[in-house]
C-alpha cells in the first residue's frame, strides 16, 4: 500500500510544517518546500498529479492500493473537492479501480491548526481519501470514526 499526500495548490508548506521529522533526516524545510511542486493553477496540479499517478501505477503490485489525502481547497467563495477533479480528471483515464472517496471532517477543535497564531482556524476544512487500486478489489468495510469518545492513552491499556 501507499498512503501519500501530494502538496495541493498552495495549501501546505510541507517543509515548514514538518520541520520536526526534517531535522531528524538532515534536511532544511526552506529546501524541501523549494523542491516541492507548489502552483495555484489547477491546470499544473493536474499534470503534476497524472505524472504523479503514472510513476505510482509502475510501482504498486497488482494486489497493492494506493491512498491519496487530498484536501478542498479555496477557490474565491467556494470550496474545491480536489480529490474528486483528480479522479474525474486524471485516475479514471488512466484505469485506476476507485473504492471510494471518504471526507475525513476533523472537528475545528481537534485540529493543530487552532494553535497557529494568525493563521489560526484556516486549515484546510475537509480532508479527502482517494482509495484505488490497480485492478477491481474488495476492501474491508470502512468504519467512520468518531470525535465524541474521549479516549487517552490510559484507557486503551487492558
Amino acid at each position: 500500500m501507499i498512503f501519500t499526500s501530494p502538496p495541493y495548490l498552495q495549501v501546505i508548506k510541507y517543509g515548514k510544517y514538518n520541520w520536526v521529522r526534517l531535522w531528524f533526516l538532515g534536511e532544511q524545510p526552506s529546501e524541501v518546500d523549494q523542491r516541492l511542486m507548489a502552483s495555484a493553477s489547477l491546470q499544473r496540479y493536474l499534470a503534476f498529479m497524472e505524472v504523479v499517478s503514472k510513476n505510482l501505477r509502475q510501482v504498486v503490485a497488482e494486489d497493492g492500493y494506493v491512498c491519496f489525502v487530498i484536501g478542498d481547497v479555496r477557490r474565491g467563495e467556494a470550496d474545491l473537492n480536489l480529490a474528486q477533479a483528480v479522479w474525474d480528471n486524471v485516475l479514471r483515464a488512466q484505469g485506476w479501480h476507485l473504492h471510494g472517496i471518504i471526507a475525513d471532517e476533523i472537528p475545528q477543535q481537534r485540529k493543530v491548526s487552532r494553535i497557529w497564531k494568525h493563521n489560526s482556524g484556516r486549515a484546510t476544512k475537509v480532508d479527502r481519501l482517494l482509495l484505488l487500486s490497480p485492478t477491481p478489489r474488495g476492501l474491508p468495510d470502512i468504519v467512520k470514526p468518531s470525535w465524541d469518545a474521549h479516549r487517552t492513552f490510559a484507557d486503551t491499556r487492558t
